[in-house]
């Protein structure tokens, strides 16, 4: 979520704490139990977007690093056998095809690992009779070429899922303005109508309603946002 957004969410849950803790204030206005049980379950819903926003952003790129561990893990074998054949054979132009570090599979650029995978792909296949004395089989080969092909998916996933983050945002962007809505156009009204009996409940509620800058605040400067006023309005005209 957007900085403002995160702000905007906790002045939601404030709202929602001082409703909750003075309950006996506006159960009276069954209007406000509606507005407020709306109100309630949009948070709900936006907590529930953000956290799989969250999780959407989080998980692609834990995936990615698992994946190419355990590709450097399966090729660093292969990547050896071949060495050691390749000095054997007294193979110098082979050898030095595969003199690279194996941290390149999994920290260097991703197209240049794609390119070293399928390298030694490629060289094990053209001497696997050979290899076999090395430790190499088919099946060996078969395995690496099956991770490979799995990071090359896995590289292409971000784009899924940042049609998927997209997704989220709009419905977190939808339920927010509709929030605004029922605090601006219901509630907002509502406690004014209570003011006069629950100054207390009126007072702590438009409290709440400051949208609170999260970010350290710089010297001189305001913290809270500057598209809320410090005060809302509470319908009382200003003095002229």
């Amino acid at each position: 979520m957007k900085k403002r957004d995160m702000n905007k969410l906790s002045m939601y849950r404030s709202v929602l704490t001082v409703i909750d803790n003075y309950l006996t204030s506006w159960s009276v206005l069954p209007a406000f139990q509606i507005a407020q049980l709306l109100f309630k379950e949009n948070v709900t819903q936006i907590e529930s977007y953000a956290q799989e926003q969250r999780f959407i952003t989080l998980n692609s790129g834990t995936m990615k690093r698992s994946k190419r561990k355990s590709v450097m893990e399966l090729t660093i074998p292969v990547l050896s056998a071949i060495r050691a054949y390749a000095d054997s054979e007294g193979n110098e132009a082979l050898y030095l095809e595969m003199k690279f570090a194996p941290s390149r599979l999994r920290y260097g650029n991703i197209h240049e690992t794609m390119q070293l995978l399928n390298l030694v792909i490629e060289k094990a296949e053209e001497f696997l009779t050979d290899l076999a004395d090395f430790g190499i089989s088919q099946g060996t080969i078969d395995a690496l070429a099956e991770e490979r092909d799995s990071l090359q998916d896995i590289n292409f996933m971000p784009r899924n899922k940042i049609v998927d983050r997209k997704f989220v945002t709009k419905q977190i962007e939808v339920l927010m303005a509709q929030s605004d809505a029922l605090l601006v156009e219901r509630l907002d009204h509502l406690v004014r109508v209570l003011k006069s009996d629950e100054l207390e409940f009126s007072t702590k509620y438009f409290d709440a309603r400051i949208i609170v800058d999260l970010k350290t605040p710089k010297s001189n400067s305001d913290d809270h946002s500057p598209d809320i006023p410090d005060q809302p309005d509470d319908g009382t005209p200003e003095a002229a």
